[in-house]
Formats: structure tokens, C-alpha cells, sequence
């Protein structure tokens, strides 16, 4: 295991608890990468970088794809170079 997903649940809280910034210091301290999902909004992006999260996950880029619609954005665009 090299790395540490945060749960959507930590993440929504993080104005009303700032203290669940302390799971990226945590997994920092056990050589993890922090993932976090669910950011929905620039406000929890901001407090996790500043708490040097790795990775982020969220409505903040895109929103859930229905099976049906991502097949057809593959057959219209398929992956490149995948082997």
C-alpha cells in the first residue's frame, strides 16, 4: 500500500472541521501519497494543497458519466496508444 484515500465525507467537513486536515500529515508521516475525494469546490482544493495533498478526486472537474454516455465518448474518441 503506498497510498491513502481520503473519503468524500472528510472532505465536504473540512470548513466545520479544519482537523481533518491531519489524516495528509498523518499518511505523509507513514510515506503515503494522499488521494482525496469528492472536492466539489475551489475553497476545499485550496485547504488541501495547502495540507500537501498528492492527488484530488471531484465534481470539481467532471461529473459521474452514465455507462451509455461513456461508451459512446469512447467509440467517438477512442484512447490513444493503449495497448
Amino acid at each position: 500500500m503506498d497510498r491513502l484515500k481520503i473519503d468524500h465525507s472528510f472532505i465536504s467537513d473540512l470548513a466545520s472541521a479544519p482537523n481533518n486536515a491531519v489524516l495528509t500529515a498523518m499518511a505523509h508521516s507513514l510515506g503515503l501519497e494522499v488521494i482525496a475525494e469528492g472536492v466539489e469546490i475551489v475553497e476545499q482544493l485550496k485547504f488541501l494543497n495547502m495540507h500537501d495533498c498528492n492527488d484530488v478526486q471531484g465534481y470539481l472537474w467532471a461529473t459521474r458519466f452514465l455507462l451509455k454516455s461513456l461508451l459512446s465518448y469512447y467509440t467517438d474518441y477512442p484512447p490513444k496508444n493503449l495497448h
